[in-house]
């Protein structure tokens, strides 16, 4: 049996420019680790197929998924999952509705019209 840890960003909102996962290899008793993009996007719900189970290119909040890494015990997954170096590109965060609507970037997500809501349809001023 492996356990599994999961690296989460603590940047609100960022590009990924890089994930090091060199330091593992000091880690024997790590089994595998998942700094790549997952080969397959998934789904659960019919307008959701394009997921994935972590983080590509774009951190959106405190807290997304960006690695992962298995290891013989709970103990050592978590100092391996610490090892894992990753590097932002910070962006601009968003923190209302009125501010969204001000401004066209930055984008939380790239499909979508972004003139969909407007300051007037809005009621904003």
């Amino acid at each position: 049996m492996l356990f599994c840890k999961i690296l989460r960003t603590h940047v609100p909102h960022g590009l990924i420019k890089s994930i090091d996962v060199s330091k593992l290899s000091r880690c024997p008793a790590c089994s595998l680790s998942l700094p790549e993009k997952p080969p397959i996007p998934y789904g659960i719900l019919p307008v959701s197929q394009d997921e994935h189970a972590l983080c590509i290119d774009k951190v959106r909040f405190i807290g997304d998924p960006v690695a992962a890494v298995a290891a013989i015990d709970e103990d050592v997954a978590f100092d391996a999952m610490n090892l894992i170096e990753v590097e932002y590109e910070r962006l601009n965060t968003i923190s209302s509705i009125e501010e969204a609507v001000m401004i066209d970037e930055p984008r939380i997500h790239e499909y979508g019209d972004a003139a969909t809501f407007t300051k007037k349809s809005l009621g904003i001023r």
